[in-house]
């Protein structure tokens, strides 16, 4: 498993993005007005996917500076599903962790408490 940053101005890594949103399972709004195609298109933050041996992308996470806080918030972070609990998650949120500016705020549907309880606690 490794954790790949993607470069803002990268029309690859564009594409990319436009591709796990497209196949994302999180509900941001409407394709186009997606509040991650936004922040991906204003250049904002820090992004980075996931990938196995196969260098088949299993993950995502986006570390964003919200409007309404003076700190950066994990803003997407989404591993497929038939990659869940083999670690993916985790090295997404330390990397997110990592790349933050100070303490990372997390903010999360009600569905993922759980996940972030246990990596958090």
């Amino acid at each position: 498993m490794q954790v790949i940053p993607l470069s803002l101005t990268s029309s690859h890594h564009t594409s990319l993005v436009v591709s796990l949103v497209v196949q994302s399972m999180l509900d941001y709004g409407d394709i186009d007005h997606d509040a991650r195609l936004l922040a991906w298109y204003q250049r904002q933050g820090a992004w980075a996917v996931a990938v196995n041996q196969q260098r088949l992308i299993t993950g995502i996470v986006a570390v964003v500076k919200l409007s309404d806080m003076d700190r950066d918030a994990l803003f997407w972070l989404e591993v497929r599903p038939d990659y869940r609990q083999r670690g993916y998650g985790r090295a997404l949120l330390n990397w997110a962790n990592q790349h933050a500016r100070q303490p990372l705020v997390i903010r999360s549907v009600v569905g993922a408490y759980p996940f972030y309880e246990r990596l958090c606690a």
